[in-house]
């Protein structure tokens, strides 16, 4: 049974290259985590080092991770301006564990991945958080107005015009009738009048 996936590395990193740490210059200090998986179905040891040691502090430095777990690694970095202007890398190894007392670090079965430290400014975070925060609070005011707003009661609709028209011609309708037939009986009338 293979001890882990050809595919996939040894370990998986969070963040998986740069770790980037927000400036804050009022502040002596910055810190991140990174989040290390082990991959393998048995214990792996890792181990960081840094181009940098006295600008920055692991904990835990190195530890042995039961299969398939994961750890937290905090990095804090020491805020000056000698340690912004320089260049910092780190490095990870790590090996599958056969014995717990004899970790050998120099076979071929060592794992290496390399990463940077980059730098913030916290000035920078706060301005792209900013125009998504009032997006937020724009959508959150548009769905309380939509919720707030009075519900509009229809009106009952009056006659529509086809049928006021047809209305309207009945009622033309019985007038003529009733004026032709007026006419009719008066010319009758004077008929026999005249003829008499």
């Amino acid at each position: 049974m293979d001890l882990f996936s050809s595919k996939s590395p040894l370990i998986e990193l969070d963040p998986p290259e740069n770790l980037k740490f927000v400036i804050d210059k009022s502040k002596t200090h910055s810190e991140i985590f990174l989040t290390i998986k082990n991959n393998a179905s048995v214990s792996t040891a890792y181990k960081i080092k840094t181009s940098s040691p006295e600008f920055f502090e692991i904990n835990p430095s190195s530890q042995i991770i039961s299969g398939e777990q994961e750890i937290q690694v905090k990095i804090r970095f020491r805020i000056s301006i000698v340690s912004l202007e320089k260049f910092h890398k780190f490095l990870l190894q790590a090996v599958i564990v056969d014995d717990v007392n004899n970790i050998d670090w120099k076979s071929n079965g060592v794992h290496e991945y390399k990463l940077f430290a980059k730098f913030i400014d916290i000035q920078d975070v706060i301005k792209e958080k900013v125009p998504v925060i009032e997006e937020e609070k724009k959508e959150e005011n548009i769905q309380e107005r939509i919720l707030e707003a009075p519900r509009v009661e229809r009106k009952k609709k009056g006659p529509s015009f086809i049928s006021g028209f047809c209305s309207g011609l009945n009622k033309s309708r019985f007038s003529y009738v009733h004026l032709l037939g007026s006419f009719i009986c008066g010319s009758v009338a004077s008929y026999y009048l005249c003829s008499s």
